[in-house]
């Protein structure tokens, strides 16, 4: 038949798509990087994961398409739909920028007939069941149910978020939510968890501790190897993340929490989160060269140790300031916002390496 040839090319050719080119920066809708590797899963592994696997995987996969080409809604708590732009095909072979070459000259051939097929996107739909997953795609205005052929041909052309390396983390208060993508990606990586199975409160604030505690984490440091001491702060010794706060203390990391009191049960400030975000960075050797401007209009009200952190972050689209050009040093973040932030500099740390190893 027509149509399921049709069907089939057009899931061949979105295999192909690698159209993946940034990521809103944090708090405004700049492109910046992006991961520079994809490791696909398999469709035997996709095929043996639950639902709330399913969802976080091709969640996940947000990060390797330009948002307005691929995207990933929850109609419900039970089922999910993720859309591919064809136009991002099209344009993945015009600027030769596939990481396949099979099916280029079907796809572009056909595409007039593929557009009357599926419209200007490719919609697969999710459903949980009692006895699994149900997948099936949308053709004019129904929904059809995926033969293995073609389930395994669109399964393959989704999945670019690399394998999950830890169950759970899907989080009911994070579904559709903006930074969701981030907290995932955080989730998965074992910087962050929720407050209970089911629950991240992303519009919660972070606290000091919780903050300390991240970045502890995202620059891979361990209690044994790293803890020697307890920092000089008279009110953390019986805190949960005690251990975690004098190891960043030692690292020189904590520069802008000035007192004798680190007060880890307090919320985290702008200005502490990019000074300490900052101080990440340049463990692994990214920062400024040498001087650098500050232009915000608050500027004179920043904490000094946090200020080429500031600068820093803003240059390189991690974090931004607000329309009447301020940057509200002391207001308070969320977990949601924090999560973004340091998503993003994760990828150029990421970034950075990736073009040392190219030099």
């Amino acid at each position: 038949m027509v149509k399921k040839q049709l069907f089939t090319t057009t899931l061949a050719a979105s295999l192909l798509l690698s159209g993946f080119s940034g990521i809103a920066s944090a708090q405004s809708h700049e492109n910046v990087s992006q991961p520079t590797e994809q490791l696909t899963t398999t469709v035997a592994q996709i095929d043996t994961m639950s639902y709330e696997e399913m969802y976080n995987l091709f969640n996940l996969s947000e990060l390797f398409f330009d948002e307005k080409d691929y995207s990933v809604t929850a109609v419900s708590p039970t089922q999910f739909i993720i859309k591919i732009s064809i136009d991002s095909i099209v344009k993945s072979y015009e600027d030769d920028i596939n990481l396949y070459g099979e099916g280029k000259d079907e796809f572009l051939a056909n595409v007039n007939e593929i557009r009357s097929l599926f419209g200007n996107s490719i919609e697969m739909r999710f459903t949980k069941h009692s006895r699994g997953t149900q997948k099936e795609v949308k053709i004019g205005n129904a929904w059809t149910k995926l033969g293995a052929e073609d389930e395994a041909i669109f399964l393959n052309a989704i999945s670019r978020g690399g394998e999950l390396e830890r169950s759970g983390g899907y989080f009911l208060d994070t579904l559709n939510h903006w930074a969701e993508v981030y907290i995932q990606y955080l989730y998965q990586l074992n910087i962050v968890n929720g407050q209970t199975s089911l629950a991240f409160n992303p519009n919660g604030q972070i606290t000091r501790a919780q903050l300390a505690v991240m970045i502890f984490r995202a620059a891979d440091l361990s209690v044994e190897e790293d803890f020697e001491t307890y920092a000089p702060y008279n009110d953390i010794k019986n805190n949960w993340a005690a251990k975690e706060i004098s190891a960043l203390y030692d690292y020189g990391l904590l520069d802008v929490f000035q007192g004798g009191n680190f007060n880890p049960n307090k919320p985290a400030t702008r200005e502490e989160v990019a000074a300490i975000t900052y101080g990440l960075m340049s463990l692994y050797g990214v920062g400024f060269d040498a001087g650098y401007d500050i232009y915000f209009k608050d500027a004179s009200s920043m904490n000094s140790s946090a200020l080429e952190g500031i600068a820093f972050l803003q240059q390189e689209g991690i974090i931004s300031g607000y329309k009447d050009g301020t940057f509200k040093p002391k207001a308070n973040v969320t977990r949601a916002q924090f999560a973004k932030i340091l998503t993003l500099a994760s990828f150029k740390l990421e970034e950075y390496y990736y073009d040392t190893e190219l030099e």
